[in-house]
């Protein structure tokens, strides 16, 4: 492999997005369009594409990641001051936004607000966008958001409204800080990328991993969790991309503030030997309790013991605190663990049922609610004998009726 600059001299670029045959670079005060007049593989020109976002001296406001839709628009999503509305620095008209602009370039647009560290996001081939942002201000921990037009995620200071929101949008899922404490950008896996193909992954510039993120729509409201990938990289997991020659998945990473990479930079890459990964193909909630499906036939004895399932459930504390320690569903002012945990009140299993295929799993609980922070783990392992170690974080914004 080689490498070599294309431009140098822009403003903090920190997205890039391929459209037409032309490279816009995400910078602070801009989108850039890199031209390439003479064909010899280095842009001669930087044409700015837009330049309506606001600038202002506060470090923390960031431009961060780069998405088009198939229309030819673009998204990009905008920081907070750092420790929000207790300490502001001089804010602008799109701080803590997802912005979207134009296909054109000619207008520029809150397309959501509430974000307070949104450091990266991602756009499906059905064109959704998803985002993540960063625990701290009124972000108790990590949060992937699915976002729609005139979201508030939570960042009160960031509303752009003339009356607060009384609560926020809730996410797609939470993230606990112990599985993920800085999150990086989502994308969606190229077809051909084996087991995991056209699955929505999701990279942690902390822990410096990947996380298969599974959804459910109930009612129009989405809902989901992730499932850490058995991948380490030498350096964070910034963004993601794949590679349309061969679906591989191709991530860029670096090593900054608090991130558990070891290398300044990494470039790598990830692809599917063609041999066996068991994993879930789905997570759904149901009237009183879950199904949980896998993409190959697991062991009956170990799918089927209640004792091998470990099922716990906490909430946070939405607030103007730095994070949040972990609360009780069942007595909401007691704690159950301090920041950074993974201790929540045991679920009670009332009986597990595997499915007549080997692929799926009905666990049926005691009592079901809507929960912020669901963790689900067990020691599984599939027909052929190879281990599974099941670990799933995810959120129940919605229980389903009966018969739903």
């Amino acid at each position: 492999m080689t490498w070599k600059r294309l431009a140098a001299g822009l403003f903090q670029p920190l997205g890039l997005k391929i459209r037409d045959g032309h490279i816009f670079v995400l910078c602070r005060d801009q989108i850039a369009r890199l031209d390439d007049l003479d064909g010899d593989g280095e842009p001669d020109e930087i044409t700015n594409f837009n330049n309506d976002v606001s600038v202002t001296p506060n470090f923390h406001e960031f431009a961060l990641d780069l998405q088009s839709d198939s229309e030819g628009n673009f998204y990009f999503t905008k920081g907070g001051p750092l420790l929000g509305t207790e300490y502001w620095d001089r804010t602008g008209a799109h701080n803590g936004s997802v912005l979207k602009v134009s296909s054109d370039g000619l207008q520029l647009s809150r397309y959501a607000t509430g974000l307070r560290a949104p450091n990266g996001s991602g756009m499906s081939p059905r064109d959704e966008l998803v985002c993540s942002d960063n625990e701290g201000i009124w972000t108790p921990v990590c949060r992937l958001n699915w976002v729609r037009p005139g979201g508030f995620y939570g960042a009160l200071g960031m509303d752009h409204r003339d009356t607060p929101p009384a609560a926020p949008d809730s996410p797609l899922c939470w993230l606990p800080y112990a599985i993920d404490n800085s999150s990086g950008s989502q994308m969606w896996a190229d077809p051909r990328f084996g087991p995991l193909g056209g699955s929505l992954i999701h990279l942690s510039y902390g822990k410096s991993r990947a996380f298969q993120v599974l959804t459910q729509s109930v009612g129009g409201t989405m809902q989901g969790g992730v499932v850490p990938l058995p991948w380490r990289f030498e350096s964070s997991a910034m963004r993601g991309r794949s590679n349309p020659g061969d679906g591989s998945l191709w991530v860029a990473g670096l090593k900054g503030w608090q991130t558990a990479a070891a290398n300044d930079g990494a470039l790598h890459r990830v692809r599917w030997t063609g041999g066996e990964f068991p994993t879930l193909s789905g997570f759904s909630v149901h009237h009183s309790g879950i199904e949980v499906r896998f993409n190959q036939a697991m062991d009956a004895r170990t799918l089927a013991d209640p004792g091998n399932w470990d099922i716990q459930w906490w909430n946070y504390l939405w607030s103007s605190q730095y994070g949040s320690d972990l609360y009780s569903v069942t007595n909401p002012q007691q704690k159950t663990g301090k920041k950074g945990e993974l201790k929540g009140d045991v679920v009670e299993i009332k009986s597990v049922q595997p499915g007549p295929d080997g692929k799926s799993v009905q666990i049926e609980f005691s009592h079901l609610q809507p929960v912020m922070q669901v963790m689900v783990r067990a020691n599984l392992q599939t027909s052929t004998g190879k281990p599974l170690p099941l670990e799933y974080y995810g959120t129940f914004n919605v229980v389903p009726e009966n018969g739903k």
